[in-house]
């Protein structure tokens, strides 16, 4: 599966992650099941790692629909944050565009990194885990 979430309920975090080719379908898929899993709670943040993705297939569009999709769900979010890592140029360059085209207008807050480590303490997990 190109992008898969997992939600550890102990540390109050969603772990996302892609891989190999991501699409447009695929980032929605995931952001439409996750925002529908009766596991998500308020306040959960969520720590996406962009780094396993070999191709970014994803568009203007793409973006424009999954922020759509978190506008109509982010109530249920309360004041979570949202850690994107992504290693490569491109990669970092289509996080930030969706970085600020969320801000101020979806939950979670999203913060977009080439690190691991300060991704995690930004959200408040442990540096290495």
């Amino acid at each position: 599966m190109p992008m898969s979430y997992r939600i550890d309920k102990t540390q109050n975090v969603v772990f996302m992650e892609g891989n190999g080719t991501l699409t447009d379908e695929d980032m929605v898929d995931c952001i439409r099941r996750l925002r529908e899993d009766a596991d998500l709670e308020a306040n959960m943040m969520t720590l996406s790692d962009m780094r396993p993705v070999e191709r970014l297939a994803i568009t203007t569009s793409g973006i424009e629909t999954m922020i759509g999709l978190m506008k109509a769900t982010g109530a249920s979010r309360g004041e979570a944050k949202a850690a994107i890592v992504a290693a490569e140029d491109v990669q970092f360059g289509m996080a930030r565009m969706f970085q600020s085209k969320a801000e101020d207008t979806v939950n979670p807050q999203v913060q977009v990194f080439r690190d691991i480590a300060a991704a995690r303490i930004w959200i408040g997990l442990a540096p290495e885990g």
